[in-house]
């Protein structure tokens, strides 16, 4: 698309430069192992070909966004893997992924109903194949365990009572399974009940919970490892049994990973609430266990504020931690601090894999200030702005944080931040409705988070000075009537580095991913509400959009749906003119999302149905599927073969840009290849004439022996 163009070529015309800028100093960020890795609840991770993918409860009410990392601690969002698809759909819960051949196959939760979804890539998009395994009763938390010789289980947890194949579950929760046909998406027989609430309330974890199940196998024995008795409570746990069959019966161990601290009495250095969890392949060899917790024991001030009680007071966001998982010499599962075996790594010298956990930033002449400038701490729910800012007693906003750096310094976001909602305005997290405008300082800020990937929600965000952001997921929203249109971040005309370790993701409802504008946004609609109102012409007027002031927009990190040096009006990036003196700098580590494909043309041949596509910028390549969303194919140019349509098929295509793996444009107009040419429900030789015709005039030549197998399969 032209915008897109646009935005390349004004990296040039603005003196861009792809290579990275001379680092001036160097910002030792970390030097400690710490938990948590990452946002999020119920986590589960697929190593594939050298290549972690983490799936969690992360945004229940749109999906699941799928994460990547080499070494099990730096994260980095990719995306949607799965996201809502009609009013049956919501309350996503507990993703797991399984491969088979090519095929990657996730069971997911969905309103209390698990059901199986397919993708060729583990970054999805998957596409419910199943819909609800169960037509009665509730059903949650799907696991697959595949065993030795091949065989694929699921095991899964019933809430409530629910009578199955002659099982009677009367208490809350209960774990069953059954083998599993990957390819049909059907269990090979009945279900059977293993676990009831009261089996783990006679073991050491006690409560109204059994969920989470997961399985290892270790020589001839099958650990089933659960979690009880509810992700509130600060004792939530991982429980253990064991037995010679993967359909038990299990005997209970007893509780293998739970907090050091159950009466809260020091937040500062525990973890809570440690469970549901997930077994991977250690990047040294061993076992890894992922798992969830609440990273402090102490109340949230904001939830107080907002009137909640009970647990809702400790559990804010869950937090993916990451920990070691090993035999003892008599068997037992254990898991956790190697020191303090059975309770969570809080921090440590290194990773639990004996890697180092130093972290750095590097800061060219713009940004080398940082190394000596205070930083302070900002936590949404646990903070308070009357705090003094430290690690310990965080600030509340970002106002207050940048109020404590008036010659600029680092910002630490501690844990998620909300900037778009009605209640961040009413709490003073952002400016208006979905915008917040970073005070101006007289100095360079850097904001980057705690731990990998963490979250910012926003529709609008303007930044009024020099800024680096590094160790967040760009999460654009939707805020009421505010759907539509673009998530913008505007740089304010100055010098702003986006760093590699920043990942975005798309909006919830569409594909479009962020925009970045190293000027100002000018919005000329119709929409008189904010946010809008805060762009329109009287406050960005077009003198404002020009400048002849020197800045640099380095962008290392990100999936963008373009990227100016410039201002920009509405969605065309302003003419390079305005911002003469701007560089832009996009390295290897940024996105920018594939155009629309344009106009799509089918041929019907004897080798299978041939496509032909305008290139769309941006794209790697381009992934070709049908009218259901299933992938048919890709290509690395713009004509593609479909060797499985034979003549006499009808199939439905449209065709979409694809880069880094799960970025991917808007999808063409649909085409449809049909083999009836006249549509009178025969095959004859004036269809195959016709078919023929038409591949010529697309620029596809049919041979004599194409028209001969044709013509072979004509009605008889």
């Amino acid at each position: 698309m032209k915008k897109r163009i646009f935005a390349l070529l004004c990296g040039v015309l603005l003196g861009a430069v792809c290579t990275a800028a001379a680092s001036a100093a160097t910002l030792t960020t970390a030097e400690t192992f710490k938990n948590p890795v990452a946002d999020g609840a119920d986590p589960f991770v697929l190593l594939d070909d050298g290549v972690y993918y983490l799936y969690s409860t992360n945004d229940g009410a749109n999906g699941y966004i799928v994460y990547t990392s080499t070494d099990l601690v730096n994260w980095q969002a990719r995306g949607y893997a799965m996201k809502k698809n009609g009013a049956a759909q919501g309350s996503f819960w507990a993703p797991e992924v399984i491969r088979e051949g090519d095929t990657y196959y996730m069971v997911y939760t969905s309103k209390e109903r698990i059901g199986i979804a397919v993708s060729d890539s583990p970054l999805g998009p998957f596409i419910d194949k199943s819909g609800s395994l169960f037509s009665d009763g509730k059903i949650i938390d799907g696991h697959f365990f595949r065993d030795d010789d091949g065989k694929v289980y699921l095991y899964f947890v019933s809430i409530q009572g629910w009578t199955h194949n002659g099982y009677t579950a009367t208490s809350y929760q209960n774990v069953w399974v059954g083998e599993f046909d990957l390819e049909s998406c059907k269990f090979v027989d009945d279900v059977k009940m293993l676990l009831t609430t009261e089996d783990v309330q006679n073991g050491t974890a006690v409560g109204i919970d059994a969920e989470g199940p997961e399985v290892v196998k270790h020589g001839n024995t099958y650990y089933l490892t659960y979690s009880s008795p509810g992700y509130g409570s600060p004792i939530y746990a991982v429980g253990c049994a064991t037995s010679k069959s993967p359909f038990g019966p299990f005997e209970k161990k007893g509780t293998v990973l739970i907090t050091a601290d159950p009466d809260r009495t020091d937040p500062q250095n525990n973890l809570y609430g440690v469970g549901h969890h997930g077994f991977v392949e250690a990047p040294d060899g061993g076992l890894a266990v992922v798992y969830h917790a609440h990273r402090s024991g102490a109340a949230s001030p904001l939830m107080a504020e907002m009137g909640k009680t009970n647990h809702e007071l400790y559990v804010t966001d869950r937090r993916v931690c990451v920990d070691r998982v090993w035999f003892d010499a008599d068997g037992n599962l254990c898991m956790g601090d190697v020191n303090n075996v059975g309770h969570p790594t809080v921090r440590a010298d290194k990773t639990p894999f004996g890697t180092s956990a130093t972290r750095t930033v590097e800061l060219d002449d713009n940004f080398a200030a940082l190394a000596t400038l205070p930083t302070v701490y900002v936590a949404m729910y646990g903070g308070l702005d009357t705090n003094d800012g430290s690690a310990a007693a965080p600030f509340r906003t970002l106002d207050r944080a940048y109020a404590a750096l008036k010659k600029g310094g680092t910002i630490v976001l501690l844990e998620r931040y909300d900037m778009q909602s009605t209640t961040a305005k009413k709490y003073k997290l952002s400016t208006e409705n979905a915008v917040y405008v970073s005070p101006k300082v007289d100095g360079p800020v850097l904001i980057r988070g705690a731990y990998s990937a963490v979250p910012v929600l926003f529709k609008f965000w303007s930044i009024s000075s020099d800024t680096y952001l590094e160790n967040l997921e760009l999460r654009p929203r939707l805020t009421g009537a505010l759907a539509g249109g673009y998530s913008i971040i505007e740089c304010g005309q100055n010098n702003v580095v986006i760093g590699e370790g920043v990942s975005c993701v798309s909006r919830p409802n569409s594909g479009q991913f962020p925009v970045l504008v190293g000027g100002y946004w000018q919005y000329s609609g119709t929409s008189k509400s904010a946010p809008y109102s805060f762009y329109t012409a009287d406050k960005r007027p077009d003198t404002m959009l020009q400048t002849d002031k020197a800045y640099t927009l380095t962008v290392k990190g990100g999936t963008w749906e373009t990227i100016t040096a410039g201002s920009m009006k509405d969605t065309v990036a302003c003419a390079a003119d305005t911002a003469k003196n701007a560089a832009l700098r996009v390295e290897s580590g940024a996105t920018i999302r594939p155009g629309k494909v344009g106009s799509v043309t089918v041929s019907v041949t004897a080798a299978g149905a041939v496509l032909h596509y305008p290139a769309a910028a941006n794209a790697e390549k381009y992934r070709i599927t049908d009218s259901k969303g299933n992938v048919v194919g890709y290509s690395e140019t713009t004509t593609f073969t479909d060797t499985s349509f034979r003549f006499g098929d009808s199939r439905t295509y449209t065709v979409a840009g694809y880069a880094n793996g799960a970025c991917i444009g808007d999808r063409s107009t649909a085409v449809t290849a049909k083999s009836d040419a006249d549509g009178d429900g025969k095959l004859t030789v004036r269809d195959a004439l016709a078919c023929v015709a038409d591949a010529k005039r697309h620029g596809t030549a049919v041979s004599a022996e194409d028209l001969a197998a044709m013509l072979d399969g004509l009605t008889k």
